[in-house]
């Protein structure tokens, strides 16, 4: 969380003249707060997270797992500062950052790779295919709210040369991308039901049913779009919907233990 919010702060840096013309409104770099205080927070959020991970990696007993959030931190660094404006690019770095948040459990966990009976493999293998299911859900919905952002940001992007996807291959071509990566999203909660939850409770049926119908909705709003507001309000769907598919992993904590 707290490289997370290192990004957003590094992200709002570079992105100020951008965001003067994207969302003057709600600007706060460079408006209520000065770049360089904002730089700052970025170096202590990340500076603080690194920590952590530090501290976790000796809990472990492999300081080689440090290098992991040396990786993020520098990738949120390249994407707010370069790849952000790159088409495809950036949305996959953020997207895969939003993975690999959820993979890490497994990196961190002893238990799923220190093996000692046979039945317990069995227990990692769902546990595993579960983790990677979220993961994989995590990556696809990231990658079609990025894409729907840059739809939203297309004016300031332009002004500023930003060649992101609807600005290099057109606002149809984004919207069908942002839909595909929904698409896939069902999919990956589909894969999550049948290899994991289907041996549980009937009520990951009805969830996963009640989610994927309001990621059709979401793809139907997507097509219907027709303003930065709808845009924003898309966007905003999908941060909901991020919230409950990430709500399979407390309920199923809840559930079965």
């Amino acid at each position: 969380m707290s490289i997370c919010a290192g990004g957003y702060l590094i992200n709002d840096y570079f992105d100020i003249e951008i965001d003067a013309v994207n969302k003057p409104e709600k600007q706060i770099a460079g408006k209520q707060l000065e770049p360089q205080n904002v730089f700052y927070g970025y170096l202590i959020l990340s500076a603080i997270g690194l920590a952590l991970g530090i501290y976790l990696s000796i809990v472990i007993g492999n300081l080689k797992f440090i290098t992991i959030f040396v990786i993020i931190i520098g990738l949120l660094y390249l994407y707010a500062s370069t790849f952000k404006r790159i088409a495809f690019v950036g949305n996959i770095i953020v997207a895969l950052l939003a993975a690999i948040s959820v993979l890490i459990i497994i990196i961190f966990e002893p238990s799923l790779y220190q093996l000692a009976r046979p039945g317990d493999y069995y227990i990692a293998g769902l546990c595993a295919d579960y983790i990677i299911g979220i993961s994989l859900f995590a990556f696809a919905l990231t990658m079609s709210r990025e894409i729907v952002k840059d739809i939203q940001d297309i004016a300031g992007d332009s002004m500023h040369n930003a060649k992101t996807l609807p600005v290099r291959f057109g606002k149809r071509f984004a919207i069908f991308c942002a839909i595909l990566f929904v698409l896939a999203t069902i999919g990956a909660l589909i894969s999550i039901y049948f290899n994991v939850l289907s041996k549980f409770n009937v009520i990951y049926l009805y969830y996963i049913l009640a989610l994927s119908a309001g990621l059709l909705f979401i793809c139907f709003k997507l097509l219907t779009a027709a303003s930065i507001k709808e845009y924003g309000a898309v966007s905003t769907l999908l941060k909901v919907a991020m919230l409950a598919g990430l709500g399979l992993m407390p309920l199923y904590y809840l559930l079965e233990f």
